[in-house]
């Protein structure tokens, strides 16, 4: 009967410490606040064909993290 009530007991320690852990805190909606960007790929000229190929900057907001990238 003990082992029963100890196993009870763990089991639900353990569901009760999975369900807490998967619980994200909420971020009130907002306006995104970006940052200043960071390059993820360089634009590109090649002088022999004036070719471009344009670079991308990502930007990510500095109250949840959200990302854009723009190019």
């Amino acid at each position: 009967m003990k082992k029963l009530t100890v196993t009870a007991i763990l089991i639900l320690l353990a569901l009760l410490s999975v369900g807490l852990a998967s619980c994200k805190p909420k971020i009130p909606e907002h306006e995104h606040e970006w940052d200043a960007g960071k390059v993820v790929k360089a634009g590109t000229c090649d002088p022999a064909t004036k070719a471009e190929t344009k670079g991308e900057i990502r930007y990510t907001c500095t109250i949840c993290g959200a990302t854009k990238t723009e190019e």
